[in-house]
């Protein structure tokens, strides 16, 4: 698995007590509990790490795991800061946190973005 993370999860010693940081904590949590490695799996994981989480003011995520790329975008403050964008052209799937020319879209808040590894993407409120 491959996290990016942005944000800051101030209660991060809630998902991990030996986490020096909040991305560390996330990335413990999420290895140790996303299970099965699916979509789906995610779904309900994420769902699980909101109901532990509550003091952030993001929880953007990019996970990379089994070919599949997933955006995760959840913010609770700074919501012009925090969006995340995505566009998909010429065989290409692009994630941006700002949008470049062109058809970017955005990802709602509280939602994953989801790009198999035939660059099909699917969206899915959390």
């Amino acid at each position: 698995m491959i996290l990016a993370h942005n944000g800051t999860l101030w209660d991060h010693r809630s998902l991990w007590r030996e986490a020096d940081t909040d991305t560390q904590a996330i990335v413990c949590w999420l290895s140790h509990h996303w299970q099965p490695r699916t979509t789906e799996g995610l779904i309900g994981t994420l769902r699980e790490l909101l109901g532990k989480a509550h003091d952030h003011t993001a929880l953007d995520l990019l996970l990379s795991a089994r070919g599949y790329l997933y955006t995760f975008c959840c913010y609770s403050r700074d919501l012009d800061y925090y969006t995340l964008w995505y566009r998909k052209n010429d065989g290409r799937v692009a994630i941006a946190s700002e949008p470049g020319t062109g058809a970017w879209k955005p990802i709602s808040n509280r939602t994953l973005l989801a790009v198999d590894p035939h660059l099909r993407l699917s969206l899915c409120k959390v």
